[in-house]
């Protein structure tokens, strides 16, 4: 920035004009009046253009320059000014100009500024004297600022600080700025001080239009940030504060900017990188729902008529072939379920639901499922639940079911000979939320202390010959670990190789009262006799796939149920239009119309009749929303594929009991 010079002990004065008698007139004015002033002369505007760049560069600059408007040759008095302002924004200028030349027409070339003054010739010497003097205060005060600024931007912390910074005057030009403006810039000195900052940068005009706004009204710019350009780059962006600085009777701007167009960048890196991930991620969990439903729905089929034809007469040697196939078929299942519950854990679409259940007969159900495969192997398979620990709790039945069967599992796998003992315990009970402590125990094959470590990471597994004599894919306690934690409970295990293992989880459920539950919602013993489930009820399967409609049909008409079909939304229009139906089992995803739409368009028929007909979804894609989506989009409850009879028949009992009375279309 500009250093400042001793006071210098004359104030220098430039006269441009070819005309001797104006530079007389001016002399005269001046001298008889006591002023004492170092007056250079120039005879045209080339002259007194470079002797006011001599001075500028010289740091001796002029305070006053007194310009003929009819300056011999070119430029011409007006042009001359314009040049002169650009040379120094801080020179003063005053135009001499004839009665004939219209100040209006100047003001418009030059534009308004406070440093030009239009006077009339012929010159008048008290005029001029009092002229000068007041322009010569109005100079030296302004002069005042410029030690302060300099003594600011003397400093190096200043000069090539993280700050630009600029002096600029009331027309916008640049009167000095510090180091690290001109790299911003990219420019030299001498080529911005005096230009306009609009020549140096593109700025839109309607962020100019605020700026000056801003600075009407509240006389400054607070941290606003400036798009801008520079010749032949891309946008860049800084970060700008500008506060207005009073001089007697001139006025400046200091501005002060941060760029930012790296900050902004990384900004946009991270948008376009969260995008592509959520793109990625979106498309992973498309690709998860439609393996999910690729996989499901022929397992449906596998499983399903296995099971109707172990319901039918059969020699020994054919129903050991089924049993083969429906043990095969549970199994694959269970891979399939662990593969897709890891990955819709991994994605995070799995969230927990919270209902009213009964701890018992989520434990009872679960030591079912595996008790047949203990009895096969001789082990004691037990279970411990003192009175103490509450029945009625609120929470997510499936996932808790899904963990113990996990360790339940295992621990009949992992185990030749001896026991198997599931215990709950109550570890705290505050507010109407128990936490309860569950043991697996069994006297199986142990772990090693080496091996535990690692054991609750996806695909892990006690080493390759566990794996191929006990096969699993080392995701059933990934997956445990990962549910235990989304109830806020931790999992551990406590075991010894050669002696058996204790796997212990906590997890958090709020206390439930039973008697305050719906009648659908309490377990099945306490439910209250309603009519007979046996009876006939008329029941549309709407189902694209031709498969899975078939095994609908069969297990429905099994249980003596009237049952019509259709492939997709618009059949199952057709047919709900020519009868009523006590239940609608809906599939999801079909083509031409689909489950969501089909029901829609159910739900606005019956605001005519003002019946109700329950549906349920049927759906192999089992993700995380799901069901939730099915309830919004107006379907009474929801069944995932591939199902047990017993899902199917539960879900007839539970919205069949009340047969809808005859309404005929």
């Amino acid at each position: 920035m500009i250093s400042p010079n001793p006071v210098e002990p004359k104030l220098r004065l430039l006269s441009i004009s070819a005309d001797a008698t104006f530079e007389a007139d001016i002399r005269e004015a001046l001298e008889c009046g006591g002023c004492d002033f170092m007056i250079d002369t120039a005879s045209g505007g080339e002259q007194g253009l470079e002797r006011a760049k001599s001075a500028a560069s010289q740091r001796l600059p002029y305070f006053l320059a007194l310009v003929d408007f009819e300056c011999a040759g070119e430029p011409g008095g007006v042009e001359t000014v314009r040049r002169l302002r650009e040379i120094d924004s801080c020179l003063q200028t005053v135009l001499a100009a004839n009665l004939g030349n219209s100040r209006a027409e100047i003001r418009e070339r030059l534009g308004a500024s406070d440093s030009l003054t239009i006077l009339r010739k012929p010159l008048d010497g008290l005029e001029i004297r009092q002229l000068v003097r007041a322009l010569a205060r109005k100079w030296q005060t302004a002069r005042e600022l410029l030690p302060r600024t300099a003594e600011i931007g003397s400093h190096e912390m200043f000069q090539d600080g993280p700050l630009g910074i600029a002096l600029v005057d009331e027309s916008g030009r640049l009167v000095d700025l510090n180091r690290t403006l001109l790299r911003d810039l990219k420019t030299e000195r001498e080529q911005a001080i005096g230009r306009p900052v609009l020549d140096l940068v593109a700025v839109d005009p309607e962020t100019v239009e605020d700026c000056q706004h801003a600075m009407d009204t509240q006389g400054c710019i607070a941290a606003k940030e400036i798009n801008y350009t520079l010749p032949g780059e891309r946008k860049r962006t800084a970060l700008t504060w500008v506060s207005r600085l009073d001089a007697g009777q001139t006025t400046y701007r200091l501005a002060t900017s941060l760029d930012i167009t790296a900050r902004k960048q990384m900004e946009e890196d991270l948008r376009d990188a969260r995008r592509a991930a959520e793109a990625a991620a979106k498309t992973k969990n498309e690709f998860l729902a439609n393996m999910s439903h690729e996989i499901r729905t022929p397992m449906n089929g596998i499983i399903g008529f296995t099971q109707l034809a172990l319901g039918t007469q059969l020699d020994a040697e054919q129903r050991d072939y089924l049993q083969t196939v429906e043990k095969s078929a549970q199994s694959l299942l269970r891979i399939i379920n662990d593969i897709l519950d890891f990955s819709k854990i991994e994605a995070g679409r799995v969230d927990l639901e919270r209902i009213p259940f009964s701890l018992r007969e989520c434990i009872e159900n679960a030591t079912k499922t595996v008790s047949p495969e203990a009895g096969r192997k001789h082990l004691d398979l037990s279970t411990n639940i003192p009175r103490a620990v509450p029945d009625a709790l609120v929470g997510d039945p499936a996932r808790l079911r899904q963990v113990l069967l996990n360790l339940l599992g295992n621990a009949v796998k992992f185990t030749a000979e001896g026991s198997v003992t599931l215990a709950v315990s109550v570890e705290a009970a505050d507010r109407g939320v128990a936490r309860l402590h569950f043991t697996v125990s069994d006297t199986g094959i142990g772990i090693s202390a080496a091996q535990q470590s690692h054991l609750f990471e996806p695909f892990s597994q006690v080493d390759g010959s566990v794996t191929r004599k006990y096969g699993g894919t080392g995701l059933g306690l990934a997956i445990s670990a990962r549910l235990v934690q989304m109830t806020g409970g931790k999992i551990w295990l406590e075991s010894e190789e050669g002696r058996g293992s204790t796997f212990h989880f906590t997890a958090n459920f709020s206390l439930a009262n039973l008697a305050t539950q719906p009648l659908e919602e309490r377990p099945a013993e306490e439910r209250a006799a309603g009519p007979s489930e046996r009876t006939p009820l008329s029941i549309l399967v709407v189902e694209d796939n031709p498969t899975s409609r078939t095994l609908a049909r069969l297990l429905l008409r099994r249980h003596r149920h009237h049952v019509e079909t259709a492939g997709n939304g618009i059949e199952a229009l057709q047919v709900y239009d020519r009868k009523v139906f006590d239940l609608i089992f809906m599939d999801v995803q079909m083509p031409e119309m689909d489950g969501f739409q089909a029901v829609a368009e159910i739900r606005r028929r019956e605001q005519a009749s003002g019946r109700h007909t329950p549906v349920i979804a049927m759906t192999a894609h089992a993700m995380k929303g799901d069901r939730e989506r099915c309830i919004e989009a107006g379907m009474d409850s929801y069944i995932s594929k591939p199902y047990e009879p017993k899902d199917l028949m539960d879900m007839v009992a539970k919205y069949g009991l009340i047969r809808p009375a005859a309404v005929e279309h």
